[in-house]
């Protein structure tokens, strides 16, 4: 895999867009480049770049929006590379909302394009991330290890203690996956094994014997017999019920249909009011709209009147202004006149003034640049004045410190040779610590081998107190089962007592039933009496309606008679009224215009007819016809609901009689058959004596049954006791012969552990002789505890960097104190010149400031008169004050001319307004004198009651028609429904569906239903026992198929956990880490031969994870890889990083590589070898990236990326060639 080109933009401090192309000039033919550029300007942000857009992200683990610039909206990253198969483009991308600064971040993007031709692979972030593992052959974690290569991780490695060195190699190497796979094994083999356990567990207990579910069938089918045979009882008291309550709601329907004509008659009643004043609207609406002019008349005066009195008040109010307006007139003159006095005597000292002011400004301007003058020298001349005396106080201390530093020196001599013997003394301590921490494994693995014999010998102890306390439990419930099964004999079977107690129940209710019809035909019999002694007394009232009937009758014929008599008396005598008013226009000796006679005695002799006495009889005779017709139609309506209710009777009467011959009788004497007995059907009181003595029977059985279900139940427990117990016995035999296997692995590891004690505490002993040897010339001793020896070690650094840091300081002093002393000769010069310049400066000052003073005074006595300081303003106020005068003078001129012309026109509009009035008023009295004589002779006093009489709102007249024509609709309606519900009772009522109470069939209905309710449970408990007896069966075959299954699968990864699994995963993981080195050693070899022939590596085979240098040029001798120089530590390094670059890439061949670490810490000698070793390096055909800040570096590389950061905080990108500036 190459790399060709890097494009980036918005990444951390890389603000902007930046390109980075490795096929242009001058990295096209460089082979090698640096990065380089300050700590934090974002040097390794260009290889956060490229894991962005291959994996979409970087090694440092930042979150999403932690790689975006501060205040940006957007950022992306762009790798152009190829590989065998052709050249791509990788680019990631990440917005926030509306690519604003402070908008939520947005899902990142990532998309793989083919060039040249510039088609898109893929645009999915997790098929990108594919497609390149694909091409390359390189996941994220591979990359990182073959192109980022981790030298300054392997030199860390070559230093690090035994404990910190197989951290390191899992972390460069990736190989913490052969710990997880060990770890994940045992786990796997444990959850396993417990599902074995669990499975052996899961076996059910308790199964029933073939003879128990036959004999459970039995009872169920019985049990469904009796079940079918109660729900049809209940069916039949459940219609009766239904029945009953039926009656009872008819009943309560036609009660509220009865109240609700009560509510109707009141709603009549109640709407009388509103009838009448509906009639008293109808007799005034004709004269609405006389009513309506006049009110429109009477408004027409008020507002002229209220007119008149506006516009007289408003007369008197413009006559007292206008006085006003005059004297302020006045006034305003005598004002205007003296503005203008006052502005012509202050002109001509507002001109003085302004002249005097244009003096002082540009006398106090002076003053002001003399004042800045003399504040900034004064401030240099205190500036210089504490820089010398900083300086004299430093050069003090430096003297001081100097003395301080040649005192130490001088006595810690010793000290000069202590850093060329530290890494051997550190090789010897990390031993010995290395010794010591195999020792305490050693010990730990005795301490836990010990507990763990303890810990089994006392689980033995206790298994075998188990075992024999169960096999104890196992004779116990043996005996104890077979003493149950001789008390069961005992018992009668379940099925006779079941079928014993439906015999009992049947012929109980049998009973019950016969006393229920006994009682039921008493009944019945004492109200068909009572219907015929009912019967009887309807005849007698029939009999005397009729005969009332009869007569009233007579006398309606009769009074109907003399009214047809008085009619025709009646209309003789209008007519006679009527001649009488023609015989009054009659003269005598003139002929008749009727009969043509010239006499006319009837004229002459007339008599006066009275037809008001005849009409009055009239009247009262058809009131006496009326009465009569009501009293004829009421009788005529009591006699056929009379002979209705006695038809009724009648038909009920029959209706019970043949109840009681061919329900109640009949019912009773099939029961005597079904019973095979000869009960009396009027003798209730022997039917409830049987009825107890069946209870008594019942309840006797049923005791007897619960007693037998007793011992069904324990006979039940006793078999899954000893069922739990051999299961328990079996368990506890397994537990043992674990716990003897583990005693005895646990045995022979503390017989190990004592064994490498022993020889590990010889080792120790003689690696602490060498180390006080090498200690004796430093006055040092080894410590006796070995958590000392890292405080040793430690405090012997600190004397040896102590000694060489003074030594630094000293140097460093010298040419600080130089510099500090030429630092004091300038100072003392410029504090001479700027007190000189100072002295000039404030003579200068005093002179403008004397001249500013009289000025002052002079302007003081011109203005002492002015209202505003500033003669312009002061001026502009005058001529402000004089103009408002005359405007306001004006004003008011303008207001006395507009104010006289109203107060003429409304002086017009107040005579007009009289005449309005006048000529309105007489109308309006004509109009109302007019209406009150009609609405008078209409029976309406006053105008008021002719108003009160109408009624504005239409919808309230049509309201209270609408309300009396719906109350003689629902009226109407109710005589149909009562009607209706009377005849559906009558219906009801002839079903005659029993003769008892409601409370008698609920009672029934009651006990039938819960005696089935009891029937269904049991049905219901003995088809649980079945089903839950076929299921248990059937979970036992499963779970013994299962069982097999599981087992086998346990021996599988058990095998597989004896090879490689343990509970920590470290003997694998040390395994597969130890392997891992020998590959890596290898191929680092290889490439220590090109970069230098001199060194081979190789791993120590007796000790885990150490490895050893050969030198070739010293006949092959070997020695530890802590003796190594900076220099050849780097060398080693870099072989096993490019080994691991070469491992990882597998078969892809890399082309690229970068180098991020290492180079700060490297002397000047070291760092040279490390150069000359990249040099050689390049010569393979590698493209080579250092990323560095070290000076010596960037001499070397001439081709360099260079990362400058700003003052913003932001950086910039560079591409030069160096050379051209040497």
């Amino acid at each position: 895999m190459k790399i060709l080109s890097i494009r980036l933009k918005n990444l951390h401090s890389l603000k902007g867009e930046w390109h980075i192309p490795f096929t242009q000039s001058p990295l096209l033919g460089a082979g090698i480049f640096a990065i380089t550029g300050p700590t934090g300007a974002g040097k390794s942000t260009i290889l956060d770049a490229v894991t962005l857009a291959l994996y979409g992200k970087v090694p440092r683990n930042s979150e999403k929006g932690e790689v975006m610039s501060h205040h940006t909206g957007e950022c992306w990253a762009e790798v152009d590379f190829e590989t065998a198969t052709g050249q791509y483009r990788a680019r990631w991308s990440l917005t926030r909302a509306r690519q604003k600064a402070d908008g939520n971040l947005q899902n990142a993007e990532m998309s793989l394009t083919q060039l040249p031709s510039g088609q898109i692979l893929h645009s999915k972030i997790r098929e990108v991330v594919d497609e390149v593992e694909n091409l390359t052959g390189l996941d994220f974690e591979r990359f990182t290890q073959s192109v980022l290569l981790s030298q300054g991780e392997f030199a860390k490695f070559l230093k690090a203690k035994v404990d910190e060195r197989a951290d390191l190699l899992e972390r460069i190497t990736g190989t913490h996956i052969y710990a997880d796979l060990s770890k994940k094994c045992y786990e796997i083999t444990k959850e396993k094994l417990a599902d074995v356990d669990r499975a052996k567990a899961g076996l059910k207990t308790g199964l029933l014997s073939d003879e128990e579910v036959q004999q459970i069938t039995r009872q169920l089918q019985e049990l469904q017999q009796k079940s079918g045979q109660l729900l049809t009882q209940a069916q039949q008291l459940q219609e009766q019920q239904q029945w009953l309550v039926q009656i009872q709601q008819q009943q309560q329907q036609i009660k509220n249909i009865e109240q609700r004509q009560q509510q109707i008659a009141q709603e009549t009643e109640q709407l009388q009011p509103q009838l009448q004043r509906l009639h008293r609207h109808e007799q005034a609406l004709r004269f609405a709209p006389d009513l309506a002019t006049w009110k429109q008349e009477l408004k027409a005066v008020e507002d002229l009147e209220k007119s008149k009195d506006t516009l007289t008040k408003s007369n008197i109010e413009l006559a007292n202004e206008l006085r006003k307006i005059t004297e302020d007139e006045k006034n305003l003159k005598q004002k205007v006149e003296a503005a203008q006095n006052l502005l012509q005597q202050q002109r001509p000292l507002i001109n003085q003034t302004v002249e005097l002011d244009v003096e002082l400004k540009q006398v106090e301007k002076t003053l002001a640049d003399i004042q800045n003058q003399w504040q900034q020298t004064t401030e240099t001349l205190n500036r210089h004045r504490q820089q010398l005396q900083q300086q004299q106080t430093a050069a003090q201390q430096q003297q001081e410190q100097m003395q301080q530093l040649t005192a130490f020196l001088e006595n810690n001599r010793h000290n000069e040779t202590l850093s060329a013997a530290l890494p051997l003394l550190q090789e010897q301590v990390n031993n010995v610590e290395q010794m010591n921490g195999q020792l305490q494994l050693h010990k730990q693995k005795e301490t836990k081998a010990q507990q763990e014999i303890q810990l089994l010998a006392a689980e033995i102890s206790r298994l075998e107190t188990q075992q024999k306390t169960v096999q104890t439990q196992i004779a116990d419930y043996t005996a104890a089962l077979q003493q149950t099964e001789a008390e069961l004999a005992q018992y009668p079977l379940l099925q006779s007592l079941n079928n014993m107690v439906s015999e009992i129940e049947k012929s109980g209710m049998n009973v019950k039933r016969q006393k229920q019809l006994s009682e039921a035909y008493l009944q019945q019999s004492g109200q068909l009496e009572k219907l015929r002694n009912n019967f009887t007394q309807f005849q007698q009232q029939i009999k005397d309606k009729e005969e009332a009937l009869s007569h009233t009758t007579a006398l309606h014929l009769e009074a109907e008679e003399h009214l047809t008599t008085l009619d025709r008396q009646l209309q003789a005598e209008r007519m006679v009224v009527k001649y009488e008013q023609d015989r009054l226009t009659l003269v005598s000796g003139q002929p008749c215009p009727l009969c043509g006679s010239t006499e006319h005695p009837f004229a002459q002799h007339h008599t006066t007819v009275k037809i008001s006495e005849t009409e009055a009889k009239q009247q009262e005779q058809k009131q006496k016809v009326n009465n009569l017709t009501t009293q004829k139609n009421t009788l005529e309506k009591e006699v056929g609901l009379l002979q209705q209710q006695l038809g009724q009777i009648k038909t009920e009467g029959e209706t019970r009689k043949n109840e009681l011959e061919e329900q109640v009788l009949r019912e009773f004497n099939h029961l005597n058959t079904e019973l095979n007995a000869q009960h009396s059907i009027t003798n209730p009181d022997a039917l409830d004596n049987l009825l107890t003595e069946k209870r008594q029977q019942l309840q006797t059985i049923k005791k007897q049954i619960e007693q037998r279900e007793q011992a069904d139940k324990k006979m039940q427990e006793r078999r899954e006791q000893l069922a739990e117990a051999k299961e328990q016995i079996l368990n506890v035999n397994t537990e043992m012969q674990l716990a003897q296997q583990k005693l005895t692995n646990a045995q022979k590891d503390l017989s190990d552990a004592q064994t490498a004690i022993k020889e590990q505490q010889q080792n120790i002993n003689q690696k602490n002789d060498q180390i006080n040897t090498l200690l004796q010339p430093f006055g040092e001793q080894l410590p006796h505890h070995a958590a000392q020896f890292t405080g040793l070690i430690q405090q012997l650094q600190q004397r040896a960097q102590l000694y060489q840091h003074r030594v630094t300081e000293k140097n460093n002093l010298q040419t600080q104190m130089a510099a500090v002393s030429s630092a004091i000769e300038g100072l003392q010069k410029n504090v001479s010149e700027t007190q000189n310049n100072l002295n000039g400066i404030e003579t200068r000052k005093a002179a403008q400031q004397e001249r500013l003073t009289q000025l002052q005074a002079q302007r003081q006595t011109l203005t002492a008169s002015f209202i505003e300081k500033d003669p312009q303003k002061e001026l502009a106020r005058l001529e402000q004050e004089r103009e408002n005068a005359q405007t306001a003078y004006q004003a008011l001129q303008n207001e006395h001319i507009q104010k006289g012309e109203r107060l003429n026109n409304q002086k017009d509009q107040l005579h007009q307004c009289s005449a309005d009035l006048e000529r309105k008023t007489e109308i309006l009295q004509y109009t109302e004198a007019e209406l009150i004589g009609n609405i008078q002779a209409a029976g309406f006093e006053t105008l008021l009651m002719l108003d009160e009489s109408l009624i504005t709102d239409a919808n309230e007249v049509t309201r209270i028609k609408e309300t009396q024509q719906r109350i003689t609709q629902q009226t109407e309606q109710l005589k149909g429904s009562l009607k209706n519900a009377e005849d559906t009772l009558q219906n009801t009522l002839s079903r005659q569906l029993t003769t008892q109470s409601a409370e008698e069939i609920n009672s029934q209905l009651e006990e039938t239903r819960s005696r089935q309710q009891s029937t269904d449970q049991t049905i219901g408990q003995l088809n649980q026992q079945l089903t839950h007896n076929a299921n248990l069966k059937a979970e036992n075959e499963a779970l013994l198929v299962k069982l097999n299954a599981l087992q086998a699968e346990y021996t599988r990864w058990k095998k597989l956990t004896d090879i490689i699994g343990s509970a920590s995963g470290q003997e694998f993981k040390r395994f597969a880490q130890d392997i891992t080195l020998q590959q890596l050693v290898l191929q680092a070899n290889r490439h220590l031969r090109k970069l230098n022939d001199r060194y081979q590596i190789s791993k120590q085979n007796d000790k885990e994870l150490e490895m050893e240098i050969i030198d070739m040029y010293q006949a092959n001798v070997t020695r530890s890889v802590k003796t190594l120089s900076g220099g050849e530590s780097f060398l080693v390094s870099l072989a096993l990083a490019l080994g691991l670059s070469d491992l990882a890439g597998r078969k892809t061949k890399i082309e690229s590589l970068f180098i991020d670490e290492g180079f700060g810490t490297l002397d000047t000698g070291t760092l040279d070898i490390a150069i000359t070793t990249l040099e050689n390096l390049q010569a393979q055909g590698k493209l080579i990236g250092i990323i560095s800040h070290v000076e010596m570096l960037k001499e070397r590389i001439t081709t360099q990326i260079q990362v400058h950061k700003k003052s913003n905080g932001a950086s910039h990108i560079s591409i030069v060639n160096v050379s051209h500036f040497a």
